[in-house]
């Protein structure tokens, strides 16, 4: 499954802590990296905060002004650390300094809660919901969920594949409810929420309410939209996900590019009249249905239990 990774900006702060980097100062860092660019600050920021995507030009730049040639910008924030001869203390201290919006004080931290949470979720999901994207007719999105083991932050990784992007973020419980959030990877504009309940047993189930953008991502065009949701549990291991998939792959990463293929698309009404009753029973369609009843109290959108 993938691994989380820091915003640039952050593994350069790691790399700053390393007695083989000579630059200690980020602000120092920030005016070398925009004089080499030949750009103004604020680009060279936006580039080092990941609001603009950093190609492979600019990660050559940013290992050579470090003079770490094998800096890896996609590994965990442990192994960049190992790299360095650093801590994992360091890597969490860097990882807690970049998510400033998560550190809520209400999300549960305690290791052994998060373990057995972890124990039922961890693995790949079906998230089904209907589509804010497709303003052109009525219709299902099927998305593939990967959820990971807690990281050193006690946070879950949480990656989203949907027909055109992928999003990546985390999941953290606070009582007896998860919120998942996640951002669009490389292009950076937009943000998703998921807001489920806590599953105590196993086979885990979870249905909530899924909020995004309808529109596009053009400011002026988009719309913040609210829509139910549910997650069906595909499992942790190709012997799990064969169950609904018999053609699934051992390997782990030919699983998940095999799921990628398999899992995220759209069905519309006409296709969704095809399905027989145990597959639409399957994707829960009866549950995701948004209309709100006019004698409703409280008069919201409330997930189905």
């Amino acid at each position: 499954m993938p691994s989380p990774r820091l915003v640039p900006k952050n593994v350069i702060k790691l790399a700053l802590r390393s007695q083989s980097v000579e630059l200690k100062s980020y602000a120092s860092f920030e005016r070398e990296f925009q004089k080499a660019l030949g750009c103004d600050l604020d680009y060279a920021r936006r580039l080092l905060n990941g609001t603009r995507l950093l190609r492979e030009r600019h990660r050559e730049l940013i290992r050579e002004l470090l003079r770490l040639p094998t800096l890896d910008f996609d590994a965990t924030p442990r192994d960049i650390a190992v790299q360095l001869n650093l801590s994992s203390k360091d890597a969490l201290s860097v990882m807690s300094g970049g998510l400033p919006g998560l550190e809520f004080a209400a999300r549960t931290r305690d290791l052994t809660a998060l373990s057995r949470l972890s124990d039922l979720v961890s693995g790949y999901w079906e998230l089904v919901f209907w589509s804010f994207s497709r303003t052109d007719t009525q219709a299902l999105s099927r998305e593939l969920c990967v959820i990971e083991r807690p990281d050193e932050a006690g946070l879950l990784p949480c990656t989203v594949h949907d027909v055109n992007f992928t999003y990546r973020g985390v999941v953290f419980p606070v009582m007896s409810h998860l919120y998942f959030m996640v951002e669009k990877e490389h292009l950076f504009d937009e943000v998703v929420v998921y807001l489920t309940n806590r599953p105590e047993r196993a086979p885990p189930v979870l249905r909530g309410i899924s909020l995004g953008l309808s529109g596009g991502v053009d400011e002026i065009r988009s719309h913040p939209t609210a829509s139910r949701c549910t997650f069906r549990y595909l499992g942790r291991t190709a012997a799990d996900v064969r169950i609904r998939f018999p053609e699934a792959p051992d390997d782990e990463t030919d699983l998940l590019d095999f799921l990628r293929r398999e899992v995220p698309r759209y069905l519309t009404q006409a296709e969704l009249a095809e399905l027989s009753t145990e597959q639409l029973a399957a994707l829960q369609v009866s549950r995701l249905d948004n209309s709100v009843p006019p004698n409703a109290i409280p008069f919201v959108l409330q997930a189905k239990d």
